[in-house]
């Protein structure tokens, strides 16, 4: 028999598994900060959207060939796990990959 302890622990581990796999893979693809696990948000090439999908929100992402958080908006919008909000949404995510 396990301690509550124990069982609350296994069950915290196994609850962030299943979140983190909902929140990547459902919602049309569009994770919060974090959701798919740092750094790998970052270094996931952004899935680009045409602006007739996009709406008014202007999205950010981390390109690692540039060690940047750059926007491609209005050319198209950015969905996907490297997709941030804002500017400082990206670089407070993945800011510090830099220079690595």
């Amino acid at each position: 028999m396990y301690k509550t302890g124990m069982n609350a622990t296994l069950l915290g581990v196994v609850m962030t598994a299943l979140l983190t796999a909902v929140s990547c893979s459902g919602f049309n693809n569009q994770c919060q900060p974090y959701s798919c696990g740092y750094p790998n948000q970052c270094l996931h090439s952004p899935r680009i959207e045409t602006p007739n999908n996009c709406g008014t929100c202007k999205r950010w992402y981390y390109n690692s060939s540039s060690q940047t958080c750059k926007t491609i908006w209005p050319k198209g919008c950015i969905v996907g796990c490297n997709g941030f909000d804002g500017y400082h949404d990206c670089i407070n995510a993945c800011g510090n990959l830099q220079g690595k």
